[in-house]
């Protein structure tokens, strides 16, 4: 038997890349494929376990909001000689498989130079043997020419419940760094062994969301064009779109999270006057409502 390998170590520090678009939260758009559906922008072992006619993460119609949630099921793949066990699985990293060896690897994530606190959900879990289901979320920054610096962690272990049922996972940081990149992996098992996983353990998803230490946002949205310029800055900078948008602002937070400009940002183009502002880095928010539209970071001379 060949195995699939992973570890929560591998997790934290294997990464390349970024997925940039922003995560379909709700699980209510899936793509269609010849043999299976996904939950784009998510990633899952469709696509290698659909090889043997299995598919481990499936469109459900029993939602908690919304017409549809997210299956994960733990099954026993079979192709030719090869068998091995996978779990159900959903991750904004990309998911990369040896089809030689059926090892496994994760890299990039979520753009978002945020520092998530939590994230939260709501699920139905089936465990057998004593299962549980895994969330874990991590954020980290890697600067082109530079290691991969890892930020924050948090894992949840989730029990059996037949109704909805709220979760909610909290980011332990190692240190006072931003990020650029954030992921979140959940999966119907505990176990991150194929000798002991548990065949038939199902977990649903619906509704999450995610905490920063400057309030909730809806990211299930789409992005909108902005241009940031100049960056690096040292008296001004503008923000600069390519529609006008009523009630949309721009908040400008520190690298502690605090607050330090809010600014009405109706019409295409915003400068914005960087005096009295310490020299340093800074993040920006653009939102209406609670709906995040677009997120980064600029440096002040």
């Amino acid at each position: 038997m060949k195995k699939i390998t992973c570890s929560l170590i591998l997790l934290a520090i294997t990464f390349s890349g970024l997925a940039q678009t922003l995560p379909n939260y709700s699980f209510e758009n899936w793509v269609k494929t010849p043999s299976y559906e996904e939950p784009l922008p998510w990633n899952t072992p469709n696509p290698l376990t659909s090889l043997a006619s299995v598919v481990t993460v499936e469109k459900s119609d029993d939602a908690y909001s919304g017409n549809y949630s997210a299956k994960l099921t733990t099954k026993k793949i079979e192709v030719g000689t090869i068998s091995y066990v996978s779990p159900g699985l959903v991750t904004y990293a990309d998911f990369h498989v040896d089809y030689q060896t059926l090892e496994t690897s994760f890299s990039g994530g979520l753009l978002m130079p945020e520092r998530i606190s939590s994230l939260s959900g709501m699920y139905k879990y089936t465990g057998q043997n004593n299962d549980s289901a895994t969330v874990l979320i991590y954020n980290f920054r890697h600067p082109e020419g530079e290691q991969i610096d890892t930020i924050g962690i948090g894992v949840l272990f989730l029990h059996d419940t037949g109704q909805w049922s709220p979760f909610t996972v909290q980011m332990n940081y190692l240190n006072d760094h931003q990020p650029d990149t954030f992921n979140v992996l959940m999966m119907s098992t505990a176990s991150f062994n194929i000798e002991i996983m548990p065949l038939g353990s199902v977990l649903m998803l619906d509704s999450i969301t995610v905490k920063t230490s400057t309030g909730i946002f809806d990211l299930n949205v789409g992005t909108i064009d902005l241009n940031v310029y100049p960056n690096p800055a040292t008296n001004r900078i503008i923000f600069e779109t390519t529609e006008p948008e009523k009630n949309r602002k721009v908040n400008i937070f520190d690298v502690s999270g605090k607050l330090v400009r809010q600014l009405d940002f109706n019409q295409k183009s915003l400068p914005l006057n960087l005096n009295g502002l310490p020299s340093g880095n800074y993040s920006y928010r653009i939102f209406t409502g609670n709906k995040l539209y677009n997120s980064g970071t600029f440096i002040k001379n």
